[in-house]
């Protein structure tokens, strides 16, 4: 179940906080735009990403990038699709396709779980920028399909990039009815990373990791990382709280380990982030946050009815929707961190700037 009763689309439900809806636009546009992964095969990755949500939404929709002119082998895409809830035993699908969707899968499931192997089949088809492009548009998917679900938006339209496929809507039923059992390796930690970045001294952690080998994608994530962080709704040490107890569930170390300075300058305790990461908020609106953050993460107790009319008491619509975006941003960038490897199992608590 939904939080918001009357959430409409994807666009209108973005849009009760205008500054956040452009930066997401910006930001979507680069993922689709990059170079490196062709857009066949990121709407391929979006859908199975989908069916694994279970999301009528997603899947009643196609992107328009797979519909522009340069793009011009749509037969063959929708018989992809046709056939996509069972990939793994169609020979339509070329071996590079057939590693990126089981990296989509594992990156949706446990992104600790996907393995050397994988990671090094995906770098040999389409390269180490490639690898990082893909990791950045499964997050982009993996969080926009929860936004949805969690806030019980509509499809996006036409404004954000999609249009209504009656094919899309049949494959619905193949995920639910004929999907293949996913092969789930144990989750292990990588301590060298599998990517390299390029050489670069800003002396920012994430400009100078390898998000710097898709630059222009990396210019408007930050952008809508600094517009989350500076928006009007919701206070910074809220945010935090929602940013570390998902570090917690994803377990990113460097996350973890990490206190935003808006946070703390905006009277966030240690006690407080303790809680966070533990999940221990007892009252209130932090409470409420971390319940959220756990929903979003589809972990421990759903949140009910009765939970949801509470939540809609005590968060104005722009507060639910920032909040959320919030999640969308600070789970992707944390499995896009597992994913790549090379985590410490354990760092002292920084503080550091919001990335910029």
């Amino acid at each position: 179940m939904a939080i918001l009763s009357s959430a409409g689309s994807f666009d209108t439900c973005l849009q009760h906080c205008p500054e956040l809806y452009q930066s997401f636009r910006d930001f979507q546009e680069q993922i689709w735009a990059q170079p490196y992964i062709p857009v066949d095969l990121l709407e391929l990755c979006r859908l199975r990403i989908a069916q694994l949500h279970n999301s009528a939404s997603d899947l009643s929709v196609r992107s328009i990038y797979t519909l522009a002119p340069s793009y011009a082998d749509v037969k063959s895409l929708e018989q992809k699709i046709a056939l996509l809830s069972h990939y793994q035993r169609e020979d339509l699908f070329t071996p590079g396709e057939i590693a990126s969707l089981q990296l989509a899968e594992l990156f949706v499931i446990d992104p600790s779980c996907i393995t050397d192997e994988l990671a090094d089949d995906v770098i040999t088809h389409y390269g180490d920028a490639g690898y990082v492009a893909l990791l950045e548009a499964l997050g982009h998917f993996d969080g926009c399909g929860r936004f949805k679900l969690q806030l019980g938006c509509g499809p996006a339209t036409e404004a954000l990039g999609y249009v209504a496929s009656d094919s899309i809507t049949n494959c619905n039923a193949r995920a639910v009815n004929d999907s293949v059992i996913i092969n789930r390796p144990a989750a292990t930690k990588v301590s060298v990373p599998r990517v390299q970045a390029e050489t670069s001294n800003t002396g920012s952690m994430v400009r100078d990791s390898a998000l710097n080998l898709v630059p222009t994608t990396l210019e408007t994530f930050l952008a809508f990382y600094q517009q989350l962080w500076h928006n009007p709704y919701l206070r910074a040490a809220e945010l935090e709280v929602a940013r570390l107890r998902n570090a917690a569930l994803v377990n990113c170390t460097f996350c973890k380990a990490t206190r935003f300075d808006l946070a703390v300058d905006d009277g966030l305790q240690e006690a407080e982030a303790s809680a966070a990461l533990a999940g221990t908020a007892e009252t209130g609106r932090l409470l409420w946050i971390i319940r959220i953050t756990e929903a979003f993460l589809n972990y421990g107790k759903p949140l009910s009815d009765e939970d949801h009319h509470s939540i809609e008491k005590e968060f104005s619509v722009a507060e639910l929707v920032t909040l959320v975006t919030g999640l969308s941003l600070f789970m992707s960038f944390s499995k896009f961190a597992v994913a790549m490897g090379g985590l410490p199992e354990e760092l002292p608590v920084m503080k550091l700037p919001v990335p910029a």
